[in-house]
């Protein structure tokens, strides 16, 4: 079983909690052949595939895979029954990327180190 905080060779994060969650980070050679996927968020079996390639990119994927999990958890309606598209969005991002930011100081600092 893959444990918050868990990393990988050069400080990848193996897992992410999110909301009540951990998601499995798995990191790939192979994707999806036929499509130009980078990176993937299997919410029924709590995992996120990224694509194998420089750190910038694997960084990029992983808070655009991160993004989607959160409003996949936090995705509800918005406060004061407001029914815009872009507040729902804002308001799930809001908080759920302030919550993974707490619970999880590696995905922080992998994130936020220079890359050579």
């Amino acid at each position: 079983m893959v444990k918050p905080g868990q990393t990988n060779g050069p400080s990848r994060p193996l897992s992410v909690k999110v909301g009540p969650f951990i998601y499995k980070i798995t990191y790939r050679e192979d994707m999806d052949p036929f499509r130009e996927f980078c990176g993937m968020s299997h919410h029924d079996d709590l995992e996120i595939w990224i694509k194998i390639s420089d750190e910038v990119k694997m960084k990029e994927i992983m808070t655009h895979e991160l993004m989607h999990t959160i409003i996949h958890i936090y995705g509800g309606s918005p406060p004061d029954g407001a029914d815009l598209p872009q507040e729902r969005t804002v308001n799930a991002l809001g908080f759920g990327w302030l919550q993974v930011m707490q619970d999880n100081p590696q995905i922080v600092e992998y994130l936020t180190r220079e890359v050579d």
